[in-house]
C-alpha cells in the first residue's frame, strides 16, 4: 500500500482516449475522474472541469464524525484568527465532538474556508482539500472503491450524509 494523491474532476462528454491501469480512472456514473497527474488530461485527451468542493460538506465531515465513525485528525483553515485556530486544536486534542463542532459554527459563522481535513476511517487515514485533492493510503485498483465507499464520497458530493433518521454509513 502506498499514498496516492488523486485529483478529482467533473467529465464533460464522453470520455475518449487509452486508460492507463495506475494514472487515472473514471466513475462514469458520477461523472467524476480521479488523476494521480492533472496533466494526464491533455495526454489521454480527457475533457475535464475542475471543480471545488461545498465547505457545508466539510463541515458536515466535521459535525456528522461521529455519525460516520470517523476521527478528525486535523482540520486545517484559510485565514483564521490564531487564537481561534488554537481552540479548534485544542477541541481535537480532547476528543470532544460536542466542543469540536461548537467551536467550528463559530469558525463557520466568521465565514473561514477549511482548506483540508484529514480524517480516519477504518484504520486509514484520508485527507481531502477545498480544491477535490484527496491523499488515499491504498492498492491503486482500490482507489475508485475507497473513493466511493468512504465518507470521501460525501464530502465529494456523490452521496448524501446520514440524517437523523439514517444510522451508522
Amino acid at each position: 500500500m502506498e499514498k496516492h494523491v488523486i485529483y478529482y474532476y467533473y467529465t464533460v462528454g464522453e470520455q475518449f482516449g487509452t486508460v492507463d491501469g495506475e494514472s487515472f480512472f473514471v466513475l462514469e456514473s458520477y461523472h467524476i475522474a480521479g488523476l494521480t497527474n492533472p496533466r494526464d488530461s491533455k495526454r489521454f485527451n480527457l475533457k475535464l472541469r475542475p471543480f471545488e468542493l461545498q465547505q457545508n460538506n466539510l463541515y458536515n465531515l466535521i459535525s456528522k464524525s461521529e455519525k460516520l465513525n470517523i476521527q478528525i485528525l486535523k482540520v486545517e483553515f484559510d485565514d483564521i484568527d490564531y487564537e481561534l485556530e488554537e481552540e479548534f486544536k485544542d477541541a481535537l486534542r480532547g476528543r470532544s465532538t460536542s466542543h469540536i463542532y461548537e467551536i467550528a459554527e463559530i469558525i463557520r459563522s466568521e465565514n473561514v474556508d477549511i482548506s483540508a481535513v484529514t480524517f480516519n476511517f477504518r484504520g486509514r487515514q484520508y485527507r481531502v482539500t477545498k480544491y477535490a485533492v484527496a491523499e488515499i493510503i491504498g492498492d491503486w485498483d482500490e482507489i475508485p472503491s475507497l473513493t466511493l465507499e468512504t465518507p470521501l464520497a460525501m464530502v465529494i458530493g456523490f452521496k448524501k450524509f446520514p440524517t437523523e433518521r439514517t444510522f451508522g454509513y
